[in-house]
């Protein structure tokens, strides 16, 4: 029995496998997904693919149709799918042995005794003409695995130790980002055997987690990429307990990216954990509370657009301000003309300022001592419109420092 450790510690649940001889009984356990024992609900389902007993003996032999072995007979050998209706297996020794075909020959009819008409089917082992792809040298195999997916480049790694040797080699510097996208077209293994060859190299992760194998995925990523420093999870759904899971176990990360992602409202608790973050985008529609960042004073890049935000909270905010050198306001309403006019006190560092023109007089953040980035947003729904007078502060205070002015009117 092994113990949740995710559930709370005063109400811990259990886990346990259970090993079934016959096949047949262990589907019939998984028809019903709750069981009662001893007076107590009990949830079943399927252990893991590498939980089976003897897991490896059960993968299924590499054929002939997988990518990498196509590619190399028709740019190899000039051999094409239609040269041969089935070639059904491969087989291949631990020293390297040559790959061979075994190919199915036509079915023969025979006549027999009363004329009966019998069918047989002969197979023959053809050796393959052309250079054996164990033959390659190593530069020839990377190429090779340089054209393949990510969950063909698994199964290429599948295929014998040296061919595992190249992809881990290719690793280092091919996966220092992955796309989340791509493990739609992965198994739950092949995912796990991913991560285990290019995890302690992926420093960024990017869109939104699939959420056929959710929960599965996260735990992955957390136990195998330890050095991840970016993670943009835009329009990701994370409990609690998940968000605060993937901080503890990515201790140097320095960006997160939520925006459009669903988290539960104590989500800025966990963001204890992010000792070393320097750049935050908040999620939309969320309530920005000075408490949550008053310990993050090295953070350098904030964004709150689309927030719910308060000057009074900014203002609270003081110490985090103070040091940062980007900070986007975009589409949040209100704040008054009085927090503009303290702008320049609170973020004497600020560099780049992302805002929306309100309606009230805001030219005073051209005082900004080190702005030298400046982006103006209409709001669809207001009248308000770049003014005269920050221009004219635009050109007499940052007419030889501003190096980006951009303006986005209504019509954009």
């Amino acid at each position: 029995m092994l113990q949740d450790k995710k559930t709370d510690p005063k109400f811990p649940t259990q886990n346990a496998f259970v090993n079934y001889q016959d096949p047949k009984s262990a589907c019939r356990a998984l028809r019903r997904r709750h069981h009662r024992l001893n007076r107590r609900t009990v949830r079943v389902q399927a252990a893991d693919s590498w939980h089976q007993p003897e897991p490896h003996t059960a993968l299924p032999p590499v054929v002939s149709t997988d990518s990498w072995f196509r590619l190399y007979r028709e740019n190899f050998t000039g051999y094409t799918e239609h040269d041969s209706e089935s070639d059904e297996l491969l087989e291949e020794d631990e020293d390297y042995a040559p790959v061979k075909s075994y190919r199915r020959i036509k079915k023969k009819k025979t006549k027999g005794k009363n004329n009966q008409v019998a069918t047989t089917t002969a197979t023959a082992v053809v050796e393959d003409k052309g250079t054996n792809i164990l033959a390659l040298n190593n530069d020839c195999l990377d190429m090779i695995c340089s054209w393949l997916q990510p969950n063909e480049q698994v199964r290429f790694a599948r295929t014998c130790t040296r061919f595992a040797d190249i992809f881990a080699t290719r690793c280092k510097h091919e996966y220092k980002t992955m796309d989340l996208e791509k493990f739609n077209y992965m198994t739950v293994w092949e995912m796990r055997d991913f991560l285990y060859y290019t995890g302690n190299y992926i420093e960024e992760i990017v869109n939104p987690i699939p959420n056929l194998q959710h929960e599965k995925i996260l735990q992955l990523i957390n136990k195998h990429c330890p050095n991840l420093q970016t993670a943009t999870l835009t329009e990701s759904a994370l409990t609690p307990i998940q968000f605060k899971d993937l901080l503890r176990n990515a201790p140097q990360l320095k960006e997160l990216q939520l925006r459009n992602s669903k988290l539960k409202k104590c989500w800025t608790k966990a963001l204890v954990h992010a000792s070393q973050l320097e750049r935050l985008t908040f999620p939309r529609d969320t309530k920005y509370k000075a408490e949550s960042l008053n310990s993050f004073m090295h953070l350098k890049e904030l964004s709150v657009a689309s927030c719910i935000v308060s000057a009074e909270e900014l203002l609270k905010s003081y110490d985090v301000l103070q040091n940062l050198h980007t900070l986007d306001l975009r589409f949040v309403e209100g704040l008054e003309s009085a927090f503009y006019n303290l702008l320049e006190g609170l973020c004497p560092q600020l560099e780049t300022l992302k805002m929306t023109c309100p309606s009230h007089p805001y030219e005073r953040v051209a005082l900004l001592p080190r702005l030298n980035h400046l982006e103006l947003v209409v709001d669809f729904l207001s009248d308000a419109e770049i003014s005269v007078a920050m221009l004219e502060y635009l050109v007499e205070h940052k007419a030889d420092q501003l190096s980006v002015l951009k303006y986005m009117p209504k019509s954009h």
